[in-house]
């Protein structure tokens, strides 16, 4: 067993987790994700590189990590910059990447295909429920609450 890092709350939990413990951020799909195929395995552009060689670059010589994903990639200056930038964020090679990406559309991409789940008992049975009052000035407010619906839990 390792630790690995949410991605949505960036704390560590472990690598056997379903869901963090801290946020209630499913992991499954992105396990799903990263074992469909080697975890080195990157589809850039519609092409497979294995990255590998970056990964084992960045865990001992960072400054030469930029150098080699440009020369293993053929993308240009601020690409390789994305890439790296989502490489570091989720602490591993994502296995898609267009040349379009930022870290913020990567992760809404990957956001879009998870289900929002309650972070007490895991259902996927939430209902958005508009708060009518705010408790500080008394006044109609336009904030929601997600609601889950087997267990109440209000998040």
């Amino acid at each position: 067993m390792s630790l690995i890092n949410c991605p949505e709350c960036n704390k560590e939990i472990s690598d056997k987790a379903h869901k963090c413990i801290h946020c209630g951020y499913p992991l499954t799909n992105i396990k799903n994700e990263n074992n469909m195929q080697s975890p080195f395995i990157c589809k850039i552009n519609g092409q497979n590189y294995d990255l590998k060689q970056v990964m084992d670059i960045m865990k001992s010589d960072k400054s030469k990590t930029y150098e080699t994903l440009k020369n293993i990639t053929n993308l240009d200056r601020g690409q390789c910059a994305q890439l790296l930038l989502i490489i570091n964020n989720i602490n591993g090679i994502p296995s898609e990447f267009n040349s379009g990406d930022t870290l913020n559309s990567y992760q809404r991409r990957i956001n879009a295909n998870i289900p929002v789940t309650c972070p007490q008992c895991g259902s996927t049975n939430i209902q958005v429920v508009r708060k009518k009052f705010s408790l500080l000035t008394g006044f109609a407010t336009n904030k929601v609450e997600r609601v889950c619906a087997n267990c109440l839990h209000k998040f």
